[in-house]
């Protein structure tokens, strides 16, 4: 379905997603309704999308052990090696 929004319609959305902190996804894409609108949109998009990755990995049991890292004599100072 294509909605192309009136002059001051892509205003509007701008205006509704600056409240808006759940929608992650729009297709703007024929809706005419201006570069910055559209730009603002897009950010409003981008920074929900980004809340919701944080939490997703808050919630992810898995990553709440402290691994090691597997590497980490690599990286010793190479005094600390000759002595041992």
């Amino acid at each position: 379905m294509c909605i192309t929004c009136p002059q001051d319609g892509g205003k509007q959305l701008q205006e509704g997603m600056e409240e808006n902190s759940t929608i992650t996804a729009m297709d703007l894409r024929l809706t005419e309704c201006g570069q910055e609108s559209e730009y603002c949109i897009n950010q409003r998009l981008h920074s929900n999308k980004e809340r919701e990755r944080e939490n997703s990995l808050k919630d992810n049991k898995i990553l709440e052990k402290k691994i090691k890292p597997q590497a980490a004599h690599r990286f010793q100072h190479k005094s600390s090696l000759t002595r041992a």
